[in-house]
């Protein structure tokens, strides 16, 4: 690498320049969203974007982690801007606050601030003309995408997590992919500038800290290339990412059935025939919230029986019969929903229930089991809906005897997805109807019979 005093700038904004026109991250005249420290990646960013002219706007987040130390970064951006001739936003945060509230660590909770209120920002800023829509910019580099890579391998992860980060996607660019920090470092001298420095990334606590730190030198001591060999990697493995999804989209898209609830089905035998079981669960299930252990625990569900399941903070993957089901877990309270009049229709999770009260003169009864006619001189309103729960019971008719909402379920095979969305319809603190499933027994319509209640369950489309 040459030394500071030998290194061209002007060589280098045009590697950068290149660079946005080869991975087509944005073009001459599009406004651009720099979210900026005041550390060196960001402020050479700016720097060069405003020496090749580009369109320039800063925003800043103040997190307050680091008590004077962060308004003295925010008084520096700020001072910045006014050098380079650009417009700034700042922000404060709370992020104490919102880290126990949400339960994140600090730096995912930085995160998860960061990006809404930038992505907030750009849509603020952009105009409905495509040629005036904002794009938002980073300041990550090489090396930060070589930790990156390492962190997702030691954590556990596929291709995608190989290749590192992109240089641009739908929310956000990259620019600065290609360049080491060593370089970012040469510019910054070269051209007399100065920046922050966040004492935090002397502490090797926090696992990129760790890698930057103690791992890469030692390992560097050994093997001197390992950089370059790495930064080599993440091209190549951003290839291989290319080819695994032109081939693996149509293994997913015949392997796995989505119905309309969202719930996916996956054939037990097809997935364990295949060849490949664990990277096709964790293509379907990375998105989710899984991580790869959790992919390892899945693919074991292939040889146990009915109803062990493995979840995420999101989602759920179940072993039912001869199929695993993926579901979204039900994280909102349930509602309860009062039936006051003697007819009418509501509207609920999963989908509407349509009720009236008629004279009955021995008319067949339908044998729908979404379609039910009930004995109305034993009910009594209101009526509540809701999801069945633990302890709930019954007399399902044709038994005639008492049995758990529970226990009737697993006899009727009913997976565990399905379970989640059983709801129930209580009369007087007694069940009256498992909705789609069975009724009470004591509530059906017999030849003394005078007056009906006819409910009719319509399933969400």
């Amino acid at each position: 690498m040459p030394l500071p005093d030998a290194f061209n700038p002007e060589h280098f904004r045009w590697k950068l320049k290149r660079y946005v026109e080869q991975e087509s991250l944005f073009h001459a005249q599009q406004p651009l969203l720099l979210a900026i420290s005041g550390g060196l990646d960001s402020v050479v960013l700016s720097h060069m974007l405003r020496e090749l002219r580009y369109e320039v706007v800063l925003a800043h987040c103040n997190f307050g982690l680091r008590g004077m130390e962060s308004d003295e970064d925010e008084a520096f951006v700020k001072n910045w801007a006014e050098q380079l001739g650009c417009e700034i936003h700042t922000v404060r945060f709370d992020t104490e606050h919102y880290r126990k509230a949400h339960r994140l660590s600090v730096q995912a909770a930085a995160r998860a601030l960061r990006y809404e209120w930038l992505e907030e920002l750009r849509q603020h800023r952009s105009t409905p003309d495509p040629s005036r829509r904002f794009r938002l910019l980073t300041a990550h580099h090489e090396d930060d995408n070589i930790e990156t890579m390492l962190l997702h391998f030691f954590r556990g992860t596929g291709i995608s997590g190989l290749r590192g980060m992109l240089p641009g996607t739908q929310k956000v660019a990259r620019p600065l992919l290609f360049a080491q920090r060593i370089e970012l470092e040469a510019y910054a001298r070269v051209s007399g500038l100065k920046w922050r420095e966040d004492q935090s990334n002397t502490s090797d606590k926090y696992d990129r800290n760790f890698l930057r730190l103690r791992l890469l030198p030692i390992l560097s001591e050994r093997f001197p290339s390992i950089r370059n060999n790495l930064a080599s990697n993440l091209h190549r493995f951003r290839e291989i990412e290319k080819i695994s999804d032109n081939t693996m989209q149509p293994i997913l898209r015949k392997l796995i059935r989505t119905e309309a609830s969202g719930m996916m089905r996956i054939p037990v035998e097809g997935l364990r025939t295949m060849g490949f079981p664990e990277s096709v669960l964790w293509e379907t299930l990375k998105e989710l919230g899984f991580t790869a252990a959790q992919v390892s625990e899945a693919l074991r569900l292939l040889d146990l029986p009915s109803g062990r399941w493995v979840a995420s903070d999101t989602h759920r993957i179940v072993r039912h019969r001869n199929w695993l089901l993926i579901h979204t877990l039900n994280l909102a309270s349930t509602p309860v929903f009062v039936l006051e009049a003697e007819t009418g229709m509501i509207q609920f999770p999963q989908g509407s229930l349509e009720w009236v009260c008629n004279g009955y003169a021995g008319e067949d009864i339908p044998r729908d089991p979404d379609t039910v006619w009930l004995d109305l001189d034993d009910i009594r309103f209101p009526l509540l809906l809701r999801k069945w729960s633990k302890g709930d019971y019954f007399y399902p008719l044709g038994l005639g005897k008492k049995k758990k909402i529970a226990r009737f379920l697993i006899d009727e095979k009913t997976s565990l997805p399905e379970k989640d969305d059983i709801w129930v319809l209580e009369s007087d603190q007694r069940i009256v109807w498992v909705l789609g499933k069975r009724i009470d027994g004591r509530f059906q319509v017999s030849s003394n019979t005078r007056q009906v209640l006819q409910l009719k369950f319509q399933r969400q489309a």
